[in-house]
């Protein structure tokens, strides 16, 4: 989830750069003046925001997303009751979503969701192919999928939430695409049994990630049990090509799940690297993470533009962005 709130209100949105440097002390109590017209409970509640929140923008978010702001604003509150609405997102496709969750609705609805994600995976997948949606969310990158590979390949989806799922799968009915994708719900990781995911409870963001167990959950969310699979174990039939993860700091515990997958049919990934949630669900910062990718015989390299081009050598630099391995030949 603060993956894509960081890339839904800063760099990748639209909205512009994100801030240089990383939050303080100062800027987490001077948000609760400005949104929340009061003072911060206690120092840990400020500790928690500095650990959660990668940027002002995601703090930003965060605080106009809460029960509180909307509460005490109604006139800048974002949808308080569910909502959902259909969208054409290109090709002739549409998306069920619900402008409930801002943080993909609300883009997908603008038409500036992922732009540079898009131009990459309509470059990269074709008919026929067998594609796997890690992270499936409400379904925009399977329905694109699933449009791309046609009527003789094969997208499997991975999704733990069942509100996602739900509306995930009356896209794919409402698009003529229910034969083409395989749905699992289930989050991904390391090994298949059941992992606990954190949720918002404001529901003004679908999104998820496995609770690392260090802590408890964030303020405003809570934890939901769900069944974990790997890669690896799914019956994934041959070749995969493409892999699309997107799971909110599991990658490296995703690509652990799925080394055999990668020997087998050395698919191109395309990996969200964000730097807070990677250290807090998989325990390792990101040059670590794109060091062990490429240890499986694959190459970094850099999105932009819609194409792959080489690293710029700062993997641990500490924006969250996309990435792309490439199997080395």
């Amino acid at each position: 989830m603060l993956g894509r709130v960081a890339r839904l209100l800063g760099r990748r949105s639209g909205a512009g750069a994100h801030p240089a440097g990383p939050l303080t002390p100062d800027h987490v109590v001077w948000a609760y003046r400005l949104f929340l017209d009061r003072e911060p409970e206690n120092r840990d509640v400020v500790l928690e925001k500095l650990a959660s929140n990668p940027n002002t923008a995601v703090l930003r978010g965060g605080f106009m997303g809460s029960p509180e702001f909307q509460r005490t604003n109604p006139a800048l509150a974002y949808f308080s009751e569910s909502t959902v609405v259909i969208k054409e997102v290109g090709d002739g496709l549409r998306l069920f979503v619900d402008l409930q969750d801002y943080l993909v609705a609300h883009p997908v609805v603008r038409g500036v969701y992922e732009p540079v994600e898009t131009a990459f995976v309509r470059s990269r997948v074709a008919p026929g192919q067998t594609v796997v949606d890690v992270g499936a969310n409400v379904g925009y990158f399977s329905v694109l999928l699933a449009h791309l590979v046609g009527p003789a390949g094969r997208v499997h989806a991975f999704e733990p939430l069942e509100g996602n799922v739900r509306l995930l799968t009356a896209s794919l009915r409402e698009n003529g695409f229910a034969g083409r994708v395989v749905v699992h719900r289930a989050a991904v990781g390391a090994a298949p049994g059941w992992g606990d995911v954190v949720v918002a409870l404001s529901h003004t963001s679908a999104g998820t990630y496995l609770d690392a167990g260090r802590g408890g959950p964030p303020a405003g969310h809570a934890v939901q049990r769900v069944p974990v699979v790997s890669l690896d174990g799914a019956d994934l039939p041959p070749p995969v090509r493409f892999v699309k993860v997107d799971a909110e700091g599991a990658e490296l515990l995703v690509l652990h799940g799925a080394r055999g997958l990668l020997r087998r049919d050395r698919p191109t990934l395309l990996c969200e690297i964000n730097p807070p949630q990677l250290a807090l669900v998989s325990g390792c910062r990101p040059a670590a993470f794109v060091a062990e990718v490429e240890s499986y015989g694959y190459r970094c390299m850099a999105l932009g533009d819609g194409a792959p081009h080489p690293d710029d050598g700062a993997p641990d630099r500490p924006d969250t962005r996309s990435v792309v391995f490439e199997p080395r030949p």
